[in-house]
């Protein structure tokens, strides 16, 4: 025999229909503080049968239902379901599986069943008695049981052993016993006050019975006079009788006239009876037709209800979903200016470093240009100026390569003519002699650059 089940809907903090399953070996509910392991124990423990509301944590038994929260509203009724498996037949029934039911409405109605079908407290308490379950068995530990099963006082630890040692059964019979036969007692002895109060009835009734006798005795010949004085009256009645039979024969012409006026009208009312019989079978299927359309207009109004319910949460997400969208808006047309100053700022910086690379190109062109016309034109050998000039004057594009490609060869061979200039010329006058001097300097100034 094991718990394979314990169902709970409106029971303290589970509000909806919980379902836990247990297995066979030892589980284990682990949580923080305040998620309702408590709760569960607690559960057990009420729906075998405990009353006390000390015990379930609790000042009130009303307080067991769920008394709602700020998203939920209370509910009026507290329900919880005990599966046990009877595998081994310890419990004393045929089923195998016992399903133990308790509910609790806030009204205080109370309600107990066995395997879905409606019982006393009594005989679930009877069912689990000697089995080692119940409300205060050992089948449930708290802390204050396992203080009492410690204590030097054996009164406490009594019966938990005599719950485990399966007396505990047999125990409450002869206590119910001995309440019977208390009970018994009782009802002897006020039996026995009833038989003498009885009695002393008896003995006033036999007096009363001497008196009856008497009066019995007088009644017969009461009785006796009655006869004759009847036997004279009659004498006088039955010549009244001829008389009145003249009377009666009379009386029947008009009653047989009577009678026939009578059947003509009960004819009459037959036939609206039988108007009325068809009124009301009309009546009938007109009522009939009515609750069958109030009872389709109750169908439809639940499902309007429902539909109603269905079109307010889509509205409530659609609401959200707008304010969503309309956030997601606003944060894209932001990004997208900043984007856009972003842009500006990149075209200006690319303006700015297109505009620098040009100034410096233009500044190299112009340097390359102040160090070529820095030599006199008698320096330059014949065709040396027309390529320094061609590199002068060469496409923007290319200018910065061609100066740099050409800097050095072109100075390198006006370096080689001036130098075949001045062997040639050793001999020449003092003037020429000076204006080679003049140039060898420029074309040094011109190497160092």
């Amino acid at each position: 025999m094991y718990l394979s089940r314990l169902d709970m809907v409106g029971f303290k903090s589970f509000a909806q229909k919980t379902e836990l399953t247990f297995t066979d070996g030892v589980t284990s509910i682990v949580g923080p503080n305040g998620c309702g392991k408590s709760n569960i124990v607690d559960a057990i423990r009420w729906v075998l049968g405990e009353q006390k509301t000390s015990a379930l944590r609790a000042d009130s038994m009303d307080q067991v239902i769920f008394n709602g929260s700020r998203t939920r509203k209370p509910l009026g009724l507290a329900e919880v379901s005990l599966t046990i498996e009877n595998n081994k037949q310890i419990l004393p029934t045929e089923y195998s599986q016992v399903v133990i039911t308790r509910r609790l409405f806030r009204n205080g109605e109370s309600q107990y069943l066995l395997n879905k079908t409606q019982c006393r407290l009594r005989d679930i308490i009877d069912l689990f008695m000697d089995t080692g379950m119940g409300s205060d068995a050992y089948s449930v530990i708290e802390l204050k049981m396992i203080e009492t099963i410690l204590s030097d006082k054996a009164d406490e630890r009594r019966h938990l052993f005599e719950e485990a040692a399966g007396v505990t059964k047999y125990k409450a019979r002869r206590k119910e016993a001995t309440r019977k036969l208390e009970a018994a007692q009782r009802d002897i002895a006020r039996v026995q006050d009833i038989v003498r109060e009885v009695q002393k009835t008896v003995n006033s009734l036999a007096r009363q019975a001497e008196k009856a006798r008497q009066h019995q005795e007088l009644s017969t010949r009461l009785r006796e006079l009655d006869r004759l004085l009847f036997a004279f009256e009659y004498a006088d009645e039955f010549i009244r009788l001829k008389q009145w039979e003249a009377s009666v024969a009379e009386a029947r012409a008009a009653r047989e006239a009577a009678e026939k006026t009578l059947n003509d009208g009960e004819a009459n009312v037959a036939a609206c009876e039988k108007t009325q019989g068809e009124t009301e079978q009309l009546l009938r299927a007109a009522l009939d037709a009515e609750a069958a359309v109030r009872s389709a207009a109750s169908d439809v109004q639940q499902q309007v209800s429902l539909i109603d319910e269905r079109i307010a949460s889509s509205q409530r997400a659609l609401d959200r979903l707008n304010v969503e969208h309309t956030e997601s808006v606003s944060r894209r047309s932001t990004m997208e200016e900043e984007l856009a100053l972003l842009q500006a700022r990149l075209d200006r910086v690319g303006a700015d470093i297109t505009s620098a690379r040009e100034n410096a190109d233009a500044q190299k062109q112009r340097v390359a240009e102040a160090r070529c016309s820095t030599l006199p034109e008698e320096a330059w050998p014949i065709g040396v100026k027309p390529l320094c000039m061609r590199v002068r004057h060469s496409p923007k594009s290319g200018l910065r390569h061609n100066a740099c490609a050409h800097r050095s060869k072109p100075c390198n061979v006006v370096f080689e003519r001036i130098a075949n200039s001045r062997s040639r010329r050793k001999t020449d006058d003092v003037r020429s002699t000076s204006s080679s001097r003049a140039r060898s300097p420029s074309c040094r100034h011109l190497t160092t650059h």
